[in-house]
């Protein structure tokens, strides 16, 4: 009797299970710029240093004014005493004296008048400048007026400064409405000359008015030409996100 003997073999399958998680983030940057634009003041007080100097300026030439006025009546005094003796004294040496000093004191009469209506030349020139740079300042200022109304404003400032130089020419010379007339035409006329045929006694006046008004413009020009300085600050902000992705994988 034969014994077989048979070997069970059970085998046990195993399955395994892998979980794998992914993590992926994602940066995303928002950037914001904010653009923080600072005027300065350069230009305004760059036109208020130059009115102030214009001002000074124009007081300087009223003195000068006045100093001339003066020293025209004091002529015209000496003329007077002058004609005075012609008639007292009839000796023929001393009248012949007394007609060249006359004649040299009318010289000298009309060269100051002539220095006057320069002057007043000079005067009016200053006046319009200041106009302009008065004008240059309310431009610059941050004023919230319609345009219509601005212009407007501009002329009733124009119209009084016109009447603030008549009434300071009335003023200054105490004289009758067709005199100071004849007077304003007497200047009208004596620029058109100085234009057309300079002469030699005048010349060095024009190269001063000349030279002023080159550097009146000059400095114009700086001011058109100044440009205002602009900082600009940028902020980065930044968000990160981050997304989290799980994936199973089974084996």
């Amino acid at each position: 009797m034969k014994c077989s003997t048979k070997s069970l073999k059970i085998q046990y399958t195993t399955t395994t299970t892998t979980t794998t998680t992914t993590t992926t983030t994602t940066t995303t940057t928002n950037t914001t710029t904010t653009s923080n634009t600072t005027t300065t003041t350069t230009t305004t007080i760059l036109l208020l240093l130059l009115l102030l100097l214009l001002l000074l300026l124009l007081l300087l030439l009223l003195l000068l004014l006045l100093l001339l006025i003066l020293l025209i009546l004091l002529l015209l005094l000496l003329l007077l005493l002058l004609l005075l003796l012609l008639l007292l004294l009839l000796l023929p040496l001393l009248l012949l004296l007394l007609l060249l000093l006359l004649l040299l004191l009318l010289l000298l009469l009309l060269l100051l008048l002539l220095l006057l209506l320069l002057l007043l030349l000079l005067l009016q020139l200053l006046l319009l400048l200041l106009l302009l740079l008065l004008l240059l300042l309310l431009l610059q200022l941050p004023l919230p007026l319609p345009l219509p109304l601005l212009l407007l404003l501009l002329l009733l400032l124009l119209l009084l400064l016109l009447l603030l130089l008549l009434l300071l020419l009335l003023l200054l010379l105490p004289l009758p409405l067709p005199l100071l007339l004849l007077l304003l035409l007497l200047q009208l006329l004596l620029l058109l000359l100085l234009l057309l045929l300079p002469l030699p006694l005048l010349l060095p006046l024009l190269l001063l008015l000349l030279l002023l008004l080159l550097l009146l413009l000059l400095l114009l020009l700086l001011l058109f030409t100044t440009t205002t300085t602009t900082t600009t600050t940028t902020t980065t902000t930044t968000n990160t996100t981050n997304t989290t992705t799980t994936s199973n994988l089974l084996y």
